[in-house]
């Protein structure tokens, strides 16, 4: 079987848009967060401005689409190197947790007050529409489609990727996901399962892999990331994959061994023919039960835990979109030969940068995770 490689991607979050913005954030000592009401991941740039800013450039009706659309056109572009493709075997796939979610409410709140709404609805608020539009923005010919599987969304994507590969498929893939979700209502959501931060704790908001926190944490972010993915040249390559599910008693419901988490991580350190890694990019949402199922899934799969990381305590979780952002993190390790660190584990970090596995977890008892090294 073929080696799948990491050719290009790009990007968006509070950390930046650009690698060396990215770079610089991760090497702060401090988090992105930002309180508006509730603490929240925020991208600094308006929804007006990012649709101008796709216009300039090209996009199709750029300000009559959801942010969400709009993040992953920006980060897609990047991907590509803003390149106009025209292969009609090349792929797309972007999926999103909640998808057109700002647009969606308020066209609710449209139709409520007036009873009637734009017949332009339904085709920019369905799930469909990230791959399309994305599609439409670099000229790819070829499939296109988009999924859900809430919060391990976007490691589905690449796992979709290399699995249209290598059936030949197609010849190339962009694999992402994007999360715009601060909203009134998504951030209600989170409140009433009672996971959301009390906003007391400033210094550190979300405290994602904190073995000593008595509450849940959780901070809801937003951005995008896409990853082209070739099976013929890139810096870096992907050696293992691999997914999970496990049986829930509810929707919300996570095995206290994070048993999807454990067979996620088997199956990709089986395909790549290792039985350790020298850091895990964790999911760690800053939930108690969430936190503490990866840390015994990772205790229950290697004989010696590898060093530990990620990126919610510095941007929040944003939902589909997490694992990508956490996939680039790794990519930026292995690039920079530096570890970003969390403040929460001392004495943490790795002997070498060579081999990293990136997890995602989500609602819905499923997993996915990924190992990638530098060519």
């Amino acid at each position: 079987m073929s080696t799948v490689f990491i050719k290009n991607w790009g990007s968006i979050s509070p950390l930046g848009r650009s690698k060396q913005e990215v770079i610089e954030s991760y090497k702060n000592p401090h988090h992105f967060l930002s309180q508006k009401n509730d603490w929240q991941g925020a991208v600094p740039i308006s929804t007006q401005l990012l649709a101008e800013e796709l216009n300039l450039n090209g996009a199709i009706d750029a300000e009559k689409l959801d942010r969400s659309v709009l993040l992953s056109l920006l980060a897609s572009g990047s991907a590509m190197k803003n390149e106009i493709i025209a292969l009609s075997e090349f792929g797309v796939n972007i999926g999103s947790s909640r998808g057109a979610t700002e647009l969606f409410e308020n066209s609710v709140r449209a139709f409520d007050a007036e009873g009637k709404i734009s017949p332009l609805t339904s085709p920019v608020t369905t799930l469909g529409n990230l791959s399309s539009w994305v599609a439409q923005h670099i000229g790819a010919k070829g499939i296109r489609f988009s999924q859900s599987v809430t919060c391990s969304t976007g490691l589905q994507s690449v796992l979709n990727g290399i699995a249209y590969m290598k059936s030949g498929m197609t010849n190339g893939f962009l694999a992402g996901a994007t999360e715009a979700p601060l909203t009134d209502f998504t951030i209600g959501q989170m409140k009433a399962l009672k996971i959301y931060t009390s906003g007391r704790e400033t210094q550190f908001p979300n405290q994602g892999l904190n073995p000593d926190k008595d509450k849940n944490t959780f901070v809801l972010g937003e951005g995008a990331a896409s990853f082209q993915l070739s099976q013929k040249e890139g810096d870096f390559k992907i050696i293992g994959w691999g997914f999970g599910n496990e049986q829930i008693k509810n929707a919300t419901h996570i095995s206290l061994k994070g048993e999807a988490m454990q067979r996620a991580m088997q199956m990709a350190l089986k395909n790549a023919g290792i039985k350790t890694v020298d850091v895990v990019v964790c999911h760690a949402p800053g939930t108690l039960a969430g936190d503490l199922a990866e840390i015994g899934a990772i205790d229950a799969v290697f004989d010696k835990r590898p060093a530990l990381t990620g990126n919610k305590w510095k941007i929040g979780h944003s939902l589909a979109a997490s694992g990508c952002l956490s996939l680039e993190m790794a990519l930026l390790m292995l690039e920079e030969q530096s570890f970003f660190s969390v403040p929460f584990l001392k004495e943490n970090s790795p002997n070498k940068l060579e081999t990293i596995m990136v997890n995602a977890a989500g609602f819905g008892g499923n997993s996915a995770s990924l190992i990638i090294q530098k060519t």
